[in-house]
């Protein structure tokens, strides 16, 4: 990492992670559970949560934090995404999987999220629009 547009910034603080416990959306994969929010602080921000409940041994967890860390590195640059915190939480498929296999799928995972943002479909709050031709206001909520 030799500039400051390479530098992955992380969450870290339990009052970050308290946040994304409430407010955070799902997206489940086969080998990562991805959990977004819209960010309070408009920077958006990676983590992980691998626990004992993936593996006793911290070999393990060490190497799926690893795998998910390097696919985010490679995948930063090519996929741009609105300001977010986004945590990652590795399945017990990724004890097997391969960094390529990771990689595509946090990949597929980061690229429906993106596009949801591009929809509008994305958890962002509640647009209100003011029809000139009635003089009432409509509130649109997206799920």
């Amino acid at each position: 990492m030799n500039s400051k547009t390479d530098l992955i910034l992380k969450l870290r603080t339990a009052g970050e992670f308290a946040y994304m416990r409430e407010q955070g959306k799902k997206k489940v994969g086969r080998h990562v559970i991805l959990v977004n929010a819209v960010a309070p602080d408009q920077i958006l921000r990676w983590g992980i949560v691998c626990g004992k409940k993936y593996h006793k041994h911290a070999v393990k967890r060490n190497r799926a934090r690893r795998l998910i860390w390097e696919s985010v590195r490679h995948l930063q640059s090519k996929i741009k995404l609105p300001p977010l915190h986004i945590v990652f939480i590795p399945r017990q498929a990724m004890m097997n999987a391969k960094e390529p296999m990771v990689e595509k799928e946090i990949a597929q995972l980061l690229s429906a999220l993106g596009q949801q943002h591009i929809d509008g479909t994305f958890g962002l709050p509640p647009k209100v629009s003011l029809c000139s031709s009635s003089g009432s206001t409509d509130s649109h909520f997206q799920k």
